[in-house]
């Protein structure tokens, strides 16, 4: 055996080791630690509210995600990625999760997955955004970023007008073929949440607007000791990876005919039902 597959088999080896024994370890010292799992909207500030709940909570934070929605299910189906039904994130989060954790995620509601949020053990915070925003902060994070080769986003890719970008992460649809469901469709399936009794459920907007309402609601919701100066603070820096500055921006508004689109696929009325109209 030469050295570079040796060190490949070690590395292999400690993986396993790493994200399947010592979690098992480490519930039996910590049970007293939940996991949180900070749920939100694909582009509703995911990162941004994780990196800023890992600065003033004692819960540590090792970048890791699970996802169960719309853009997750669009890789090809010889190359499916993990944690895309509502089984392997349940798994995930009863078997693989640390004690005390920090998980981010992209997680509709699933009645299962509401049933284990119920036993206790897992916290849920859940962030939701005015979607035509979504769309828009979508459309700029995939001109500059190499996101994961879905169907999804290397559809995106090859369309060349911007106008037709736009509407095909409106409507999901290019050449007459429904790629992934429609805007509306794929956020409505995080509706449910707002009802859920174990969720607290945070909006982008309040967040930018109003950081220090949200930190109290927040430490409410944790019961933890919780620093709320430091999670305003990291709020403001606004620095995540997945953040795109306003000079960065390839689009900055949308046009009209995308948005009188989005009014005849029902958004006006998904916003009545996120509270965004009422």
């Amino acid at each position: 055996m030469n050295s570079q597959r040796l060190y490949s088999y070690v590395n292999r080896a400690r993986t396993k080791f790493l994200y399947a024994y010592l979690p098992i370890i480490h519930r039996l010292f910590f049970k007293h630690e939940p996991v949180l799992l900070v749920n939100a909207m694909h582009k509703a500030g995911t990162h941004m509210l994780t990196d800023a709940i890992a600065e003033a909570i004692a819960l540590k934070y090792n970048e890791r995600g699970i996802y169960n929605h719309a853009f997750s299910r669009t890789w090809p189906l010889d190359k499916s990625e993990r944690n895309t039904t509502a089984q392997e994130v349940i798994r995930f989060l009863s078997d693989e999760a640390w004690q005390g954790e920090i998980i981010r995620g992209h997680v509709e509601y699933d009645e299962a997955i509401a049933q284990r949020l119920r036993k206790g053990d897992v916290l849920h915070v859940l962030v939701i955004r005015r979607p035509l925003d979504t769309l828009l902060s979508l459309a700029n994070w995939w001109e500059r970023h190499s996101e994961i080769p879905t169907i999804a986003f290397t559809t995106y890719q090859s369309i060349a007008d911007p106008e037709e970008k736009l509407r095909f992460l409106l409507t999901g649809v290019y050449n007459g073929t429904q790629i992934w469901p429609d805007l509306v469709t794929r956020l409505a399936h995080y509706r449910n949440w707002l009802d859920d009794e174990n969720t607290l459920v945070l909006r982008y907007e309040d967040l930018l607007k109003e950081p220090e309402r949200c930190a109290k609601l927040l430490k409410e919701h944790l019961k933890m000791s919780f620093n709320e100066k430091l999670f305003v603070k990291k709020l403001a820096h606004r620095g995540s990876r997945t953040f795109t500055r306003p000079e960065d921006k390839v689009f900055k508004s949308l046009p009209p005919e995308i948005i009188e689109a989005y009014k005849r696929l029902g958004g006006p009325e998904l916003e009545k039902d996120l509270g965004y109209l009422n």
